[in-house]
């Protein structure tokens, strides 16, 4: 596959509703953001660009004379790889793991959220639904600012041309 192709992709990505919100949000309440993704790094580093995230991993594909090998370069970011890069960014940060907050929606995301002080699990499935503090089951990850006790008016003074609740 042409690396033109991902690139176009890449181009026409559109990120989670409410994420702009909620991360504009919490940057303002002095949160760091990171995206722990079992994607790829071409897709999350565009969102990192977007959406001014503080620390990125995903997996990265190998590129060899513009086109995709299908191989992608170790380590491979799987649920404990996802777990383990959570608590290197706590410690960077000199956060206990009760002050990290996790969001996921899949089974890679388990031993993140179980590990967390509070672990959200965004349209879960069973598996993940069953170690999560709390679920958000509409398309909107500006949920998460109530989750985290942000009232209202909070929200509106902080991100004032947007709607906050999801």
């Amino acid at each position: 596959l042409p690396v033109a192709v991902l690139d176009s992709i890449v181009d026409n990505l559109d990120v989670t509703p409410g994420a702009e919100e909620l991360i504009t949000s919490l940057k303002a309440l002095g949160y760091k953001i990171a995206l722990i993704s079992g994607g790829f790094t071409q897709f999350v580093e565009k969102i990192k660009e977007k959406l001014g995230i503080d620390y990125v991993y995903a997996n990265k594909l190998v590129i060899k004379d513009g086109k995709l090998t299908g191989e992608v370069v170790e380590p491979i970011i799987d649920a404990e790889a996802k777990a383990e890069l959570m608590q290197e960014i706590a410690q960077k940060e000199n956060l206990l793991m009760e002050q990290v907050v996790a969001v996921g929606d899949g089974a890679n995301d388990r031993f993140m959220l179980q590990n967390s002080g509070l672990g959200i699990a965004l349209y879960p499935k069973d598996v993940l639904q069953k170690v999560a503090s709390g679920v958000i089951t509409k398309d909107n990850l500006a949920g998460i600012l109530y989750c985290l006790g942000a009232p209202e008016e909070k929200l509106k003074e902080l991100v004032p041309d947007k709607e906050p609740h999801a």
